[in-house]
């Protein structure tokens, strides 16, 4: 009974905790104290600890030896560095991967555009970015490449936290470019334009960087959100 209870805190924590950093209430950079939440919860550290360690391997805390956990806070450059690595990760993807595309992957792509718009037309996020990555992982996957896969999936997911973090999404920026960018992708992998296609991932990249929006958000406390 009280191994469940202990598991139940942990994942109550883990919950509160990421709920509130993806619907952006804690500002990037809070740190996580453990003692606050203790006293709010009335529990004791471990499952605290635990939950915010799960949160660490899934690439939303940082957690500094010495100094504690706190809330990923990128700096831009880091950011900048992210979407860079995915556009040459994405760009090498072209030289593996273009040549095995079939009917079968164009049809997918159109269906993911399409997909892509019904998302953002329900202003969700968690849906557009999980599709959104269907749609960048494709290339990648159909190399056959597991390294290509693997660590392109990896800056995705990372990415993805950032725009949760710091996107224009939330601040009445449809995106709706990104869905046209995305048709003109599916146009040139189905034409084999791996020059084309290049062009346009590079300039999907720096629109994605421009479509960024940093310090425009109200956050709240630790405090408030237990």
């Amino acid at each position: 009974m009280e191994c469940k209870t202990k598991k139940s805190m942990e994942q109550i924590v883990y919950e509160t905790l990421k709920n509130a950093i993806l619907n952006r209430t804690l500002a990037p950079g809070t740190q996580l104290v453990e003692s606050t939440i203790s006293e709010k919860m009335k529990i004791s550290r471990t499952p605290i600890r635990n939950a915010i360690k799960n949160l660490s391997l899934e690439g939303f805390v940082t957690i500094i030896p010495n100094r504690g956990a706190f809330i990923i806070q990128p700096s831009i450059e880091e950011i900048v560095q992210a979407f860079r690595m995915r556009e040459e990760l994405e760009c090498t993807a072209i030289k593996f991967g273009l040549d095995k595309v079939e009917k079968e992957d164009i049809e997918k792509l159109n269906s993911i555009t399409e997909k892509e718009f019904q998302a953002l037309i329900n202003r969700d996020i968690f849906d557009y970015l999980g599709i959104n990555k269907d749609f960048h992982m494709l290339l990648a996957i159909k190399s056959g490449n597991k390294y290509l896969i693997q660590f392109t999936e990896k800056i995705i997911n990372q990415i993805s936290i950032y725009l949760i973090l710091y996107d224009s999404f939330y601040n009445n920026s449809m995106q709706f470019d990104t869905i046209e960018e995305h048709k003109k992708m599916v146009k040139a992998i189905e034409n084999k334009d791996a020059k084309q296609l290049e062009i346009l991932i590079r300039l999907h990249t720096e629109n994605g960087l421009n479509d960024l929006q940093i310090d425009k958000i109200k956050y709240r406390s630790l405090d408030d959100i237990f």
